[in-house]
């Protein structure tokens, strides 16, 4: 798509289904309604810091799509914009995401990580069927310094126990870790994951070299 597109009308691209990959344009500050929906061939999208929000449906039923980053400059996803997008396993919701609509993951039926360990705040749930039809394993990965008020926020509390507690650490100090604490993450120097875990007496998922020119932490 050509740098120089802005805007990107209603269901401009609905049930193209030849379509694999696409990158938003950084003019565009918003996805409309309907705009990507149907389209089951696409596997992977870029979506850039300067979008806002996502439309009703924009990317419902792209079944090929596997994993997807929503940006932080992101403030609201609409009502059912990934409704039964059935290959996605993982979503990483940025930190400004303050509102999800109704239905938005629905469907998700193989998505198992809904990651928000990146929130400043419990977004708002416009109705409990934000997560319906989604597995009942799923991991919704939130900052531990807000697991308290997620767990009690409204339309919420029909996936409490799904909810987990992460602790993000930015340095090489020591980690203290709560007895409620599922995961860790560790951010090096320069900013980067250098391993993010479930804790299950050890840390999993360690990324290749995670302490490469670093001195280990302890934990």
């Amino acid at each position: 798509m050509s740098p120089e597109v802005s805007n990107i009308g209603v269901g401009a691209f609905e049930n193209c289904t030849d379509i694999t990959s696409i990158t938003i344009p950084y003019g565009v500050t918003s996805i409309n309604n309907h705009t990507f929906y149907g389209c089951t061939g696409l596997t992977g999208i870029t979506i850039p810091n300067n979008v806002t929000s996502i439309g009703e449906s924009a990317f419902s039923g792209c079944s090929g799509l596997t994993s997807i980053t929503i940006p932080d400059s992101i403030t609201s996803m609409g009502d059912y914009c990934f409704q039964n997008c059935q290959g996605l396993t993982s979503i990483a919701i940025g930190s400004g995401v303050n509102n999800i609509g109704d239905s938005t993951f629905s469907g998700c039926n193989n998505c198992t990580i809904f990651d928000f360990r990146e929130s400043t705040s419990v977004p708002t749930l416009d109705n409990v069927s934000a997560f319906d039809n989604t597995p009942s394993n799923k991991e919704i990965v939130v900052p531990d310094s807000l697991y308290d008020d997620w767990i009690v926020a409204n339309n919420w509390s029909s996936d409490t126990n799904n909810i987990r507690p992460c602790i993000v650490k930015a340095s090489q100090s020591s980690i203290g870790i709560s007895s409620r604490t599922t995961h860790v993450r560790y951010t090096n120097q320069s900013g980067l994951d250098d391993w993010y875990g479930e804790i299950s007496g050890t840390i999993s998922g360690i990324n290749s070299r995670p302490y490469y020119t670093t001195q280990i932490p302890n934990i």
